[in-house]
């Protein structure tokens, strides 16, 4: 049975990371908020209403990622306070619960668990690269063209962060996940 001073820490750090998942949530919101206005509404400035223009697909690509990643960070946030509540209800109704404290804990500190904030980061870096294309075309011309983020970069996402899924949800109280795929991987060769 975990003890009540460790399982307050706990609950002190899933608060702190509801909190930080919220920042995430509405720093993507507010960044998407603001290339809209200032980029792809630019009326009053020919130079980032070309901007957009020239680059839109990129621009559209990337404020897609962003929105995703707002998304999943708020996901995460849910789960977060989902487990929050769960672990205090189980401390609170103690040998009654159905679930003890531990099992929850255990759970919540799963790998499974963070699932969302760690796809969350790879749609929001991946909403920046799109910026950081049409930026850079912008300035020195056509190098990256939307339609290999369409059928290269965005299937290899899909596929990492599939194989990603895959690997910390089945070894999700590991403490170390991706040695232990790789080596049953590799013992299925054998």
């Amino acid at each position: 049975m975990a003890n009540s001073d460790g399982v307050k820490f706990y609950l002190d750090y899933l608060d702190k990371e509801m909190t930080i998942m919220g920042i995430l949530s509405g720093f993507c919101v507010a960044v998407l908020a603001l290339v809209v206005d200032k980029i792809a509404l630019a009326k009053d400035s020919p130079s980032l209403a070309s901007l957009w223009s020239r680059q839109e697909n990129h621009w559209l690509i990337g404020l897609t990622a962003l929105l995703l990643a707002a998304l999943l960070f708020y996901l995460q946030r849910s789960y977060l306070a989902f487990y929050y509540g769960q672990i205090a209800l189980a401390q609170a109704r103690g040998a009654k619960s159905y679930y003890s404290v531990d099992d929850w804990l255990r759970d919540a500190d799963s790998w499974e668990t963070w699932l969302s904030y760690k796809e969350g980061f790879v749609s929001l870096s991946f909403g920046f690269f799109q910026f950081s294309i049409a930026l850079i075309q912008h300035r020195i011309g056509p190098l990256f063209p939307s339609v290999m983020t369409l059928f290269v970069l965005l299937p290899a996402l899909v596929v990492f962060s599939s194989l990603r899924r895959y690997v910390l949800t089945r070894y999700r109280f590991h403490d170390e996940p991706w040695k232990d795929w790789g080596r049953r991987s590799s013992s299925d060769k054998d």
